[in-house]
């Protein structure tokens, strides 16, 4: 028996459903918006090297004319209405590591927003190969269950036939029909379980819950690499570690932008200046200013702040050593259950083989007498439940897979 039937020409494949639901998915967008936000910071940080230019326009009123006096004599300074206005470029010369702290903090947290949307990338496809996989194996149980339905009708035939002819007691009929409602109730149940896959499916694509949904089927993916590998691999490939990373360099950063407040601040200022003023010609002039800004000592405010951030940093890095272990194990745990399931395939591979034939062995003989209906139903029951144990370890198997290529990164 094959594992897997043939897709339905024209049916949507696993990679249709990974670029519709990446396409769609808030998440991602959330994401990405978030990365536009942190590259508009690292922006700002950036453009603080560049000069920066000041305009300031007054209109001032007094309560009398400003004058002064000179060797007895009064001269007016200020009307008692005048207006002044400047036009200021101030460039920094030296920061002491102030900007530049800045730009490495801001460029880290952009690399963290950046690995974050490989996360949700990583986790909108297995949440999509979930719902694609569930819906599947939903239609393998309405299979299952339709084929249990007609067997059961067609053993309803032969009793049927068999009491006309008083070869067996009523009591075989009702039962088989007991059975055959039944197995009526489990398709009905398999059948309201693939409309919610279906409708699951679609949500997770941003569908409308009613879209048709015609899906390929899933060939079974080679099996994956060994343990060890795959952590080292997982190592190198988690996005949650970079991130982790990221956020912890950009941590410190702005711990050393914090300690930078207190060096020198060095910079230029020039400009035009108007004021209007009798007393004053010309009333507009050029200015060009260098000067020195030092807080040598701001009560350990700076510091202060610096260590908070550093100890953050430390707690980030802390939880990144924790999250490294956990995935670990996480790479470990998803490969024992690959090659689980895996197992399991073969196993309930014969089982079907078996299964069908002791269904085929048990209806020969009650036809001929040498057995009891009950056995004939046994028989389809378990016929019934082999196939649903195989079709689970097909699929569990396939989202195995995944899940420990999502664990190592490389979905």
């Amino acid at each position: 028996m094959a594992w897997l039937i043939g897709a339905t020409a024209g049916a949507e494949t696993l990679e249709d459903a990974w670029q519709a639901a990446l396409s769609t998915d808030q998440r991602i967008h959330a994401a990405r918006d978030k990365v536009a936000a942190a590259n508009f910071s690292l922006e700002s940080a950036q453009r603080r090297y560049r000069p920066s230019i000041t305009n300031k326009t007054r209109y001032t009123f007094l309560s009398e004319d400003a004058n002064f006096s000179f060797a007895g004599n009064t001269f007016r300074f200020l009307d008692d209405e005048f207006a002044t206005t400047s036009l200021t470029a101030t460039m920094p010369l030296y920061t002491g590591g102030r900007i530049a702290a800045g730009v490495d903090a801001a460029s880290c947290q952009s690399n963290a927003a950046g690995w974050e949307v490989q996360r949700t990338r990583l986790d909108i496809k297995l949440n999509v190969v979930v719902a694609y996989v569930m819906v599947l194996r939903a239609q393998r149980g309405v299979q299952v269950a339709q084929s249990s339905v007609r067997s059961l009708e067609a053993q309803d035939r032969v009793v049927q036939s068999m009491l006309k002819q008083g070869a067996v007691p009523r009591n075989d009929l009702l039962a088989v029909q007991v059975e055959l409602a039944n197995a009526r109730q489990q398709l009905i149940r398999a059948e309201n379980r693939l409309a919610n896959t279906r409708a699951t499916y679609n949500r997770v694509l941003g569908r409308p819950l009613e879209y048709p949904v015609d899906l390929a089927e899933l060939l079974m993916p080679e099996t994956s690499d060994t343990p060890d590998w795959l952590v080292e691999r997982g190592i190198q490939a988690r996005p949650e570690l970079a991130a982790l990373a990221a956020q912890a360099n950009a941590l410190q950063h702005q711990a050393a932008k914090e300690r930078a407040e207190l060096m020198p601040q060095v910079g230029v200022e020039g400009g035009l200046f108007y004021l209007e003023s009798p007393a004053i010609k010309p009333n507009d002039y050029a200015t060009l200013m260098f000067g020195m800004e030092w807080t040598p000592y701001d009560g350990g405010v700076a510091e202060a702040k610096a260590r908070s951030l550093q100890s953050e940093a430390s707690a980030v890095i802390r939880t990144r050593a924790d999250t490294l272990a956990a995935i670990r194990l996480e790479i470990q745990n998803a490969w024992r259950d690959e090659q689980e399931s895996r197992k399991r395939i073969e196993l309930a591979q014969k089982a079907i083989e078996q299964a069908e034939e002791n269904l085929r062995v048990a209806k020969v003989r009650f036809e001929q007498g040498a057995a009891i209906n009950t056995e004939v139903l046994d028989a389809e029951s378990l016929r019934t439940r082999t196939y649903d144990n195989y079709y689970d370890a097909i699929y569990e198997a396939i989202l195995a897979t995944f899940r420990l290529r999502r664990a190592a990164g490389t979905l």
